[in-house]
């Protein structure tokens, strides 16, 4: 895979993270990490740092005693937003094809399972899908209260106990960006 295609995986993995607020790791446990099939974790620390150089990312390197990066945190910015969405040309070459999203895996658990329903959907493509909706209800120009209707009707989805375990861990930050 060339680092054109592996930094837009990984700025993709920042930007389908950035409403959890909080970090996403490489090599630390008990935070969301990164997972990409075939890649290892230095090569994602090696990209990782390539685009913090360029202003797409805030991320914190931990090097070994040694001086080689061995984990590191971090989170999207305004810039890498914009990249991403393809608002601005970026600062780097990064192959992003627009519509087109890869399956990343960063799971909640360190075992590294994607939990994912009958259908094969995953719970992260379910709780992304999730969040596009909650963004176009508040993009809406519709009357406020049909908004409010909406976003309160969802909110209550995402209290059941059967909708909980489809969406996953995410629907703590789902709930709350219901305003429930």
């Amino acid at each position: 895979m060339k680092d054109t295609d592996l930094r837009a995986l990984v700025l993709q993995g920042f930007y389908d993270c950035r409403r959890q607020r909080t970090k996403v790791g490489v090599g630390i446990d008990g935070i969301l990490k990164f997972q990409i099939p075939g890649v290892s974790e230095q090569e994602i620390l090696r990209i990782c740092t390539e685009l913090e150089e360029s202003g797409l990312i805030d991320w914190k390197t931990v090097n070994d005693p040694w001086g080689n990066p061995s984990l590191g945190f971090g989170e999207i910015n305004a810039s890498g937003v914009d990249v991403f969405e393809g608002t601005v040309t970026p600062p780097l070459p990064i192959h992003i094809e627009p519509g087109k999203h890869q399956a990343i895996s960063i799971p909640e658990q360190e075992s590294g399972v994607k939990a994912a329903t009958p259908n094969g959907q995953s719970q992260q493509e379910i709780s992304r899908g999730l969040s596009i909706l909650i963004e176009e209800i508040n993009k809406t120009s519709g009357p406020e209260a049909d908004k409010e209707e909406a976003r309160l009707l969802l909110g209550k989805f995402l209290e059941n106990n059967l909708a909980r375990g489809v969406v996953g861990h995410r629907t703590t930050a789902l709930a709350m960006a219901c305003g429930i």
